[in-house]
């Protein structure tokens, strides 16, 4: 049975040995699945996605949950990262800068460096043709909010939730400290077990679906 957040709050329930609201219930397991998100470049949290390129067309939106870009690439060559800082100086002539009179006549070519700024990728050269654009980037978390909403923490750690809010309904009960202490002794030491169980699986480039469509 998959660990919804009705499931989370009854759980929180139990260890409390009371009906913890459910507002503050929510509000604090959000809180800690965002606290868990953050502690590391969780595999969980990696996806892929692509785009095609339009002849001409420069910056491209990439997934919506998308937070951060890991690796970007077209079937055949890796695309480098760059800053905006780099893109400046280094190319006056890309369009977000035409205004200073440059001209765009030698930007065009097989993209081979590219931006993530303000939530689009931007591509330089500027493609003069149509291919894929693959990359492998960084999931955000969405609060959960329906009874039916279950956290993208494999279901085997989904309980790190629990652990969590059940320390800030302690702080908020104003319990014994020694509980307190050893409440968040736990939440600590099964964020750490999570960390080293998850670097143990994390192999960027099978991600991305260019390397099974490079197979075939």
């Amino acid at each position: 049975m998959a660990t919804t957040l009705t499931s989370l709050q009854t759980k929180l329930n139990n260890l409390a040995d009371e009906t913890v609201d459910a507002t503050k219930a929510t509000s604090w397991i959000n809180d800690v699945y965002k606290d868990v998100a953050s502690r590391t470049d969780w595999t969980w949290l990696q996806s892929s996605s692509n785009f095609d390129t339009v002849v001409g067309g420069y910056s491209y939106s990439p997934a919506a949950d998308c937070t951060r870009i890991y690796q970007v690439r077209t079937k055949d060559n890796e695309i480098t990262p760059q800053t905006r800082e780099w893109l400046f100086a280094n190319h006056p002539e890309y369009p977000e800068y035409t205004d200073l009179g440059g001209s765009i006549t030698n930007a065009y070519g097989d993209p081979t460096d590219y931006v993530y700024w303000d939530g689009e990728v931007l591509l330089y050269p500027i493609p003069d043709d149509v291919r894929t654009v693959y990359y492998l980037y960084r999931k955000t978390v969405s609060d959960l909010s329906s009874p039916s909403d279950a956290p993208i923490i494999p279901e085997e750690h989904r309980e790190v939730l629990v652990l969590g809010a059940y320390t800030k309904w302690l702080t908020a009960d104003e319990a014994d400290e020694y509980m307190l202490q050893n409440a968040k002794s736990e939440y600590e030491q099964k964020i750490q077990t999570m960390i080293a169980q998850d670097a143990s699986k994390k192999n960027v480039g099978s991600n991305i679906p260019w390397a099974v469509d490079r197979e075939e």
